[in-house]
């Protein structure tokens, strides 16, 4: 097919995830598409050969006049609607969306949104696990698991559980969902966006035409702008819709007032886990009426996701914990903030990489909890401004900060009570020595699980 003036333009730009599921979208349908990347080998490149839709692809150097003739550019989350190139392109006329409008313009399923610098992973994962437990027929996508238009066009789901980031939420314009969330707002992806602001509003754009809104007491910034109707969580305050009841030293999880379970009963670990737990119940409530004893079960079989917060091993007194996915500021306050000091008399914390702009001084409150550093990667001159020197120990690779977390317990823990904790949160990206955050979680893991007495 020829490119001409009665002809619907099409051009998938960036083959990520989502980019390729446009392609199989696009297949599936019998639309002819254009796909151009900026990489000269990106990763969905062979499968895209397959492709008979396509009908032309472009690597490396995108030509101009391609995204200018576009009528309709489906721009991966990892590209800028900034970009130069992309900039030209729609003031030539191309409609610049993501995957995710083309997705909601498309289904019949009610969506759930949900966002937030940190934790929307799990609550995202938690909350169509119950809802499935409740009988409803929910499907989960956007930035964890599958790829929205993987769906189409069958369409089976009559819900879609869809995390959203923000580079996502910038290329969507018709969400109005059915619920829409917002867990938390910190300072993230400043090397993206103009200022915090910019980045807040995408954020916020997740409330546009939703029917239901859901935001955090304890964080004014996830409040709507234009609605006063709206339900909120809380670890603190009991007035909230959802929220916790301190009684001597448990707490149970309350939801518009019904108590649910006791957090005791939970394996997930942390007060920021307990905040995901009655995020996700609260939705189950709102869609299914009710919290059923199979919803419970599910709850409390429940043992969250890799790399976030997660118990790597317990031995000789010592907690070694794996946080890797808290790539941000706030993931890192959030990780310590929820370590129980009753329990844990010496904490180890192990962090730095690729602050990506971000600024670190919000940490300093959060820092005075923990009792000695290890510093890693290319930022951590950066986290020594804010940090007492006697409490701090630079390593050169992951493995040394991991030998000199054990080595510093060992010389000082018989001097405190209670147990330790090595808590790898690095509240940086991991670029600058892995592959990404889940290779640095593993190779955490790896490394922890072959640590021994003898190798010491």
């Amino acid at each position: 097919m020829s490119y001409n003036e009665q002809t619907k333009h099409i051009v998938v730009y960036g083959l990520g995830q989502s980019g390729l599921s446009a392609a199989r979208y696009f297949q599936r349908i019998e639309q002819d598409f254009y796909a151009v990347d900026s990489r000269e080998n990106p990763p969905g490149k062979d499968e895209l050969q397959a492709i008979a839709c396509c009908k032309q692809s472009w690597f490396g150097d995108v030509p101009q006049e391609i995204l200018n003739q576009a009528s309709q550019i489906i721009l991966s989350p990892g590209v800028a609607k900034e970009t130069p190139a992309i900039v030209e392109a729609a003031k030539a006329g191309a409609e610049v969306i993501g995957d995710v409008e083309l997705f909601v313009r498309e289904t019949k399923g009610k969506i759930i949104a949900i966002t937030g610098s940190n934790g929307k992973s799990t609550v995202t994962e938690l909350t169509h696990k119950l809802l499935v437990a409740a009988g409803v027929n929910a499907q989960i996508g956007g930035n964890f698991g599958v790829p929205v238009l993987d769906y189409l066009p069958e369409d089976a789901g009559d819900y879609y559980v869809l995390e959203l980031s923000s580079f996502q939420l910038d290329t969507t314009q018709s969400l109005r969902a059915e619920i829409a969330v917002i867990l938390n707002i910190t300072e993230d992806h400043m090397d993206r966006y103009a200022d915090f602001n910019a980045y807040k509003q995408s954020k916020l754009s997740i409330y546009n035409g939703a029917k239901n809104i859901i935001a955090n007491y304890d964080d004014e910034l996830t409040f709507p702008e234009k609605s006063d109707r709206y339900k909120v969580f809380s670890l603190h305050e009991q007035t909230a819709d959802y929220h916790l009841n301190y009684q001597n030293d448990s707490a149970e999880l309350v939801i518009d007032n019904q108590g649910i379970i006791d957090v005791s009963k939970l394996m997930l670990s942390g007060s920021h886990n307990w905040s995901n737990a009655l995020v996700a119940i609260g939705i189950v409530k709102q869609v299914a009426g009710e919290i059923d004893k199979n919803v419970l079960s599910a709850l409390t079989s429940y043992q969250g996701l890799p790399h976030r917060f997660q118990l790597v091993k317990s031995d000789e007194g010592i907690d070694w914990i794996n946080d890797s996915k808290a790539t941000n500021v706030g993931a890192t306050q959030a990780a310590i903030n929820a370590i129980d000091l009753k329990i844990y008399g010496c904490i180890v914390l192990i962090a730095g990489g690729d602050a990506k702009g971000s600024d670190l001084s919000p940490l300093s409150s959060s820092f005075e909890r923990v009792t000695h550093f290890i510093l890693i990667g290319r930022d951590a001159p950066m986290f020594r401004k804010i940090i007492i020197d006697n409490k701090v120990t630079m390593a050169t690779t992951l493995q040394d900060a991991i030998d000199k977390s054990y080595n510093f317990i060992k010389s000082c823990h018989q001097n405190v009570s209670g147990k330790a904790m090595v808590l790898l949160s690095p509240a940086c990206a991991s670029f600058d020595m892995f592959d990404n955050y889940m290779d640095r979680g593993n190779k955490f893991a790896e490394a922890v699980n072959q640590l021994g007495r003898s190798a010491l």
